[in-house]
């Protein structure tokens, strides 16, 4: 039989079992650093991705609440410019019931008949009283 040297054998046995733990070691190193890097950019691409949606939102808030401001300040000028001729047409009406439709001259005659009849009408009431 041939003689083992336990020593050299004792040696080898150890050195790859430090072999194969130093390596499981590092490969376990490796495997969270690369899970780590992995989970970082998955992170960042759902904040960028987050980040463009909210801009996207503002935006697009920001141009709609400027839709509606102007849409108001049309209504408004519309509202203001109908009651302005409104307005107008009143002040025309007026203006000419004031100067046609009734002319102080035919108004004084009027107001005249009116009393003369209101007088006539007392004294028939008062006469129907007295009997």
């Amino acid at each position: 039989m041939a003689e083992t040297d336990w020593a050299r054998l004792g040696l080898e046995t150890n050195a790859s079992l430090l072999s194969g733990v130093g390596g499981l070691i590092v490969g376990a190193w490796k495997w969270g650093r690369n899970s780590v890097r992995a989970e970082h950019a998955i992170k960042d691409d759902y904040n960028s991705k987050i980040r463009a949606l909210r801009e996207e939102v503002r935006t697009s808030m920001a141009s709609q609440a400027q839709k509606s401001a102007d849409e108001n300040d049309l209504l408004v000028s519309q509202f203001k410019e109908s009651f302005e001729g409104m307005r107008r047409q009143i002040d025309e009406h007026r203006f000419y019931t004031e100067k046609d439709f009734v002319k102080k001259e035919d108004f004084r005659d009027f107001r005249e008949e009116y009393r003369d009849d209101m007088r006539d009408l007392k004294v028939a009431i008062a006469s129907i009283l007295r009997k």
